[in-house]
């Protein structure tokens, strides 16, 4: 029972990093994505792919790549809702949600035909600004349905028309001066705002552009200090019922062979791992080799529990490098920029809790990485305090990042995207 709880505990994990590998490879999709679309927009060459998807659960997909930043972020609120057509909601909508539908319908809900990838990508980027520029209260995302019906008599039926999907926040909101600058190509609403938050300032042009493709158009409520709601409406294309019967009918024969190819891999592997060790301390994970040394991660776990201070802005990076270094038998704290970092670090030293080596990111909003090394190096010095071990994160491989990285004061430079085995043998090098 021990032997298969850990199997279940190891496919879990196994799970998670996959799914973590395609997040990741999705996010550097968008940004190929952005600048493809950009030359693809200049000569009209974009094409829509109208296909048969269920909105609610695409929705779904794009609230919970969020979830995690809105949990950190404290936010109050953070879902999406479903909307009777004729119900008119005021901007801001602060009020209790009565009758409205939370979430994804038991069945997922509605069917329609439409480009699911263009659509993801414009709600992608709404959500993306919408959790960015908040920093406490809410941000909702509700959806609509209008239908017209077709034919007459006991043969007619209501058919979906079109969709409009809003994104709102409670965050800092936009003057009327910001407005105009809000859809134009690598701009920003403010200055400040692309200090602090970072960003490229293209979502929200290929956003407008895609939904006007899309026959709809992007429009944009906002107050300063209360808060923003972008707005937008697409025509949809009718699915017929057989369309959606044979759509689940083949979803549902696929799902039974990845669950069967499960439970083959499964007791296949339980025949083949090795016997379960008798000390209670030890795991599958760390199986001793003939030499009495671990085979797995040799020389990367600490004798003692020492600190990792892990300083990245992205939070599946931050999940990356947290499984690794807690798996590896680190305790570890985690910042999400540059001055967060110092000052975590700073009040650590101060409690008496040391930190034995930093994983810096370099670009990073309110604060680089930079700038935090040169200023960690410059405390440490003022207060006599200890030299404590920095390794500079970044995807820039040139060298002269590399050389600007050491000069600020970083003792080693790693280069995205980087492998586990590399991280952890710069932390056992260095701490």
């Amino acid at each position: 029972e021990e032997q298969q709880r850990q199997l279940e505990q190891e496919i879990d994990n196994i799970r998670e990093g996959i799914e973590v590998i395609l997040e990741c490879a999705q996010h550097q999709k968008v940004i190929a994505d952005d600048v493809l679309n950009l030359s693809k927009l200049d000569a009209q060459r974009i094409e829509l792919v109208p296909v048969v998807f269920q909105p609610e659960k695409l929705i779904d997909k794009a609230v919970r790549m969020f979830r995690a930043m809105t949990i950190k972020k404290g936010l109050l609120t953070f879902g999406f809702y479903v909307m009777s057509p004729n119900e008119l909601l005021p901007f801001p909508s602060r009020r209790a949600h009565g009758n409205e539908q939370h979430g994804m319908s038991p069945n997922g809900g509605e069917w329609i035909r439409a480009d699911a990838e263009r659509l993801k990508q414009v709600i992608i980027n709404l959500l993306n600004n919408a959790v960015k520029f908040t920093d406490q209260g809410e941000v909702k995302i509700y959806l609509k349905y209008f239908k017209k019906q077709h034919g007459s008599g006991s043969l007619g039926e209501r058919r979906i028309t079109n969709m409009e999907i809003s994104v709102e926040d409670s965050g800092a909101g936009m003057t009327e001066e910001e407005q105009k600058r809000l859809f134009g190509r690598f701009c920003q609403a403010n200055r400040e705002g692309a200090t602090q938050y970072g960003g490229s300032g293209l979502g929200l042009a290929i956003s407008k552009s895609i939904v006007e493709l899309m026959g709809g158009k992007l429009h944009v409520m906002t107050q300063k200090g209360v808060g923003t709601k972008f707005t937008f409406k697409i025509n949809c294309g009718h699915v017929s019922p057989e369309e959606i019967a044979m759509i689940v009918s083949e979803k549902s024969k696929n799902k039974a062979k990845k669950l069967l190819k499960t439970q083959e891999n499964t007791l296949i592997a339980a025949a083949s791992s090795p016997p379960t060790p008798t000390d209670a301390n030890t795991t599958t994970n760390e199986a001793i080799s003939d030499e009495g040394k671990t085979s797995n991660e040799e020389n990367t776990k600490p004798a003692e529990k020492k600190v990792v201070l892990i300083v990245e802005d992205t939070s599946i990076n931050q999940k990356v490098l947290s499984r690794a270094v807690g798996q590896a038998g680190y305790e570890y704290l985690i910042a999400g920029n540059g001055q967060e970092g110092m000052d975590m670090y700073i009040d650590s030293v101060k409690e008496g809790r040391k930190v034995s080596v930093i994983l810096m990111d370099l670009e990073m909003p309110i604060m680089g990485g930079l700038e935090s090394t040169e200023l960690i190096r410059k405390w440490e010095k003022e207060r006599g305090e200890g030299r404590v071990a920095i390794v500079g994160l970044s995807g820039n491989a040139r060298d002269e990042q590399i050389r600007n990285a050491l000069a600020a004061g970083m003792d080693d430079y790693v280069t995205k995207p980087y492998e586990r085995q590399t991280i952890l043998k710069k932390i056992s090098q260095l701490a």
